[in-house]
């Protein structure tokens, strides 16, 4: 079927020319509603985003805490650690001092008596320093032999011997030792 339009010129074009702006008011309808539908998707997806924040955030609090946790048990267990470190030394130290002094009674005659003990820890090993006294020289003598021929001792040194005489004439005299020595242990 053919289209003939009887209608003057004119009025064709104001026609055409309506047609044309309709389509205009329609093309900018259609582009406002896809700016809308764009607009709408961006805030929905802002809203969503802005809630996973939220909830990350929320997250993050809480980690957050627990870390502080973990860190303070980290430190108490340090803490544990340095304290059982100087027990440790403590111990070992304790169970060195009594083979130590196992082995100067292993030592020591019968007729020596010690007055003092000392003990001081240095590079090589513990120096200690002994103060004792006997009835003879013979004991002394014995006792410094058997510190030199122990596997544990070394460096065995006689300082000195003084005589000590009691104010009453019953009283026998007594000698009083200085021995140094260093110990393995």
């Amino acid at each position: 079927m053919i289209k003939i339009n009887l209608l003057p010129r004119d009025m064709q074009r104001e026609e055409g020319a309506k047609k044309q702006l309709q389509i205009a008011i329609l093309s900018i309808i259609l582009v406002i509603c896809l700016l809308l539908v764009w607009y709408v998707s961006m805030y929905t997806s802002l809203i969503k985003k802005q809630k996973e924040l939220k909830t990350a955030e929320e997250e993050l609090e809480k980690v957050s805490v627990l870390v502080a946790a973990v860190e303070q048990k980290k430190m108490q267990k340090e803490a544990l650690d340095r304290k059982w470190g100087v027990v440790e030394k403590l111990l070992q130290g304790r169970f060195k001092w009594a083979m130590i002094m196992d082995e100067l009674q292993k030592s020591l005659p019968k007729s020596i008596w010690l007055t003092s003990l000392q003990g001081t820890k240095t590079e090589t090993g513990n120096l200690i320093t002994i103060n004792g006294m006997s009835f003879d020289h013979f004991a002394i003598a014995d006792f410094v032999t058997n510190l030199e021929d122990n596997e544990y001792f070394e460096n065995v040194e006689l300082l000195s011997i003084t005589e000590a005489t009691g104010g009453d004439k019953n009283t026998r005299t007594t000698l009083n030792f200085n021995v140094t020595l260093t110990s393995k242990l």
